[in-house]
């Protein structure tokens, strides 16, 4: 009986002297396994959430299908359209930003970077738009947009206040409330555009307060170089060229 037991216990010590170096080998494999990076040469998917540690929304890449709403103070905002295949940024508090997306077909079509104001919409966008008229002639815009957005309300508020309006019953006081808000500025309203005009004109437009085109410099396609002064009605007051005086 004392040979058998001394027996298991050499077999015993023989077993846990192997198994811990086993033991060892498979537990550093996992971890090396676990920290490395993995490697794809090709991946197809249809969205990519990239995440801070505390799970903070920091950018979406998405398909139309699958792309992010539009958020502000961890509110989805409500939006009755598709939104375009992309990337759209967002900061430390999850709240969207700005993005780059793209979208159309072989008629028509756009390409937009934004950057927004905080707690509000964009406020730069570089824009290359495409389209066909009634007349079926490829028309084209591209440049830079500025516009001035609301710093007392949040575009949460906008929106609140635009549904508000929508609910009115009577057109005509529905338009003349829509009217005087956008006459108020609180829609925002767009402050200048460089770059080229569908006409192919190489242009500058600056605007006034309340989005109306004050200034504009212009160059046409044969080279005819223009400045024009406007007044608050859209009409050419002064017109500067080297052939004007």
């Amino acid at each position: 009986m004392a040979d058998h037991r001394r027996r298991e216990l050499r077999l015993l010590r023989l077993y846990v002297v192997f198994s811990i170096p086993v033991l060892g080998v498979l537990l550093f494999a996992a971890v090396a396994k676990r920290a490395d990076t993995p490697y794809f040469e090709e991946i197809t998917v249809e969205r990519i959430n990239v995440v801070e540690p505390d799970g903070t929304r920091k950018l979406v890449i998405a398909s139309s299908a699958r792309q992010a709403e539009a958020t502000l103070g961890g509110v989805e905002l409500p939006l009755e359209r598709t939104r375009p295949a992309g990337l759209l940024f967002f900061n430390d508090h999850g709240d969207e930003v700005g993005g780059l997306i793209f979208g159309g077909d072989r008629s028509s079509g756009g390409q937009s970077l934004t950057f927004d104001q905080t707690g509000q919409d964009q406020v730069v966008q570089l824009l290359n738009r495409e389209w066909t008229d009634g007349d079926g002639r490829r028309l084209r815009t591209t440049g830079f947009n500025f516009v001035d957005r609301p710093t007392d309300r949040t575009l949460l508020d906008v929106i609140t206040l635009m549904d508000e309006v929508e609910a009115i019953e009577d057109p005509e006081e529905r338009e003349r409330t829509r009217a005087e808000l956008e006459k108020s500025g609180v829609f925002g309203a767009p402050r200048m555009f460089i770059g080229r005009t569908s006409t192919g004109q190489a242009a500058i437009a600056l605007r006034d307060g309340r989005g109306k085109v004050r200034l504009r410099l212009r160059v046409e396609e044969d080279g005819t170089a223009v400045i024009e002064f406007l007044d608050t009605y859209g009409k050419v007051v002064r017109t500067l060229g080297p052939d004007l005086k």
